[in-house]
């Protein structure tokens, strides 16, 4: 079939048919084989630099997201350490106010003296006047 065809002509055919087989090489190389209906079907190097950058992007991102949850926790704790140490501040003031209350009653009970157990004191009388 190309017996008959000068070399003028089969010289440049047949580069332009190595051109061609070397762009279709190159093609399947660097963006692989994708069918409309089924999909990529062989990967080629782009594809495959796409799902490490991919993957490398999303695990990134999850520590980005952990490092962030981990310093809110973090923050959580501390306020509450905070709150707690404020409360026992709170709790050991109450404590100490119902022991003085205690001992302020005490001695108020020690002080009566009178025979039927009660004395009236002049805020009694004054509280009794105006209620």
């Amino acid at each position: 079939m190309f017996s008959n065809l000068s070399d003028i002509i089969k010289i440049p055919a047949a580069i332009i048919i190595g051109m061609v087989l070397a762009t279709v090489f190159l093609l399947f190389t660097y963006e692989g084989l994708r069918l409309p209906l089924i999909g990529q079907v062989i990967n080629g190097r782009v594809q495959n630099e796409v799902a490490a950058a991919t993957k490398d992007t999303v695990a990134s991102f999850r520590l980005t997201a952990a490092l962030a949850q981990l310093d809110k926790e973090r923050k959580d704790r501390e306020t509450a350490d905070q709150l707690r140490s404020d409360a026992e501040k709170r709790a050991q003031a109450a404590g100490t106010a119902r022991d003085k209350a205690k001992a302020d009653l005490e001695a108020r009970i020690k002080a009566d003296t009178s025979p039927d157990g009660a004395v009236w004191t002049e805020e009694d009388i004054q509280w009794q006047s105006r209620h």
